[in-house]
């Protein structure tokens, strides 16, 4: 269903993915609805979780994933300083 000349051609009223409409309109109201509420869940900023996902997967990669700070009043600071480094290497 991917190539334009097959679009719409074999899809049925009780298929599980409802068709899309030559003008781009969502034909099911139910995907509408959810269009709708993922599109206002980016603009609150809810999909950029990704991005910090990925930092912290990097800085765990490149300065290891262990608090080495034996003291307990020096481990908070491990990860900031760790923050900070990936920050100047950047």
């Amino acid at each position: 269903m991917a190539d334009r000349g097959f679009d719409g051609r074999h899809v049925q009223e009780g298929d599980v993915i409802p068709p899309i409409r030559r003008g781009g309109g969502l034909a099911d109201a139910r995907r509408a609805a959810r269009a709708e509420l993922v599109a206002a869940a980016r603009l609150e900023g809810v999909g950029q979780r990704w991005k910090s996902e990925t930092v912290i997967s990097v800085i765990k990669r490149r300065l290891g994933d262990v608090i080495r700070a034996r003291r307990r009043r020096l481990q908070p600071r491990e990860p900031a300083l760790k923050a900070l480094i990936y920050h100047l290497h950047r």
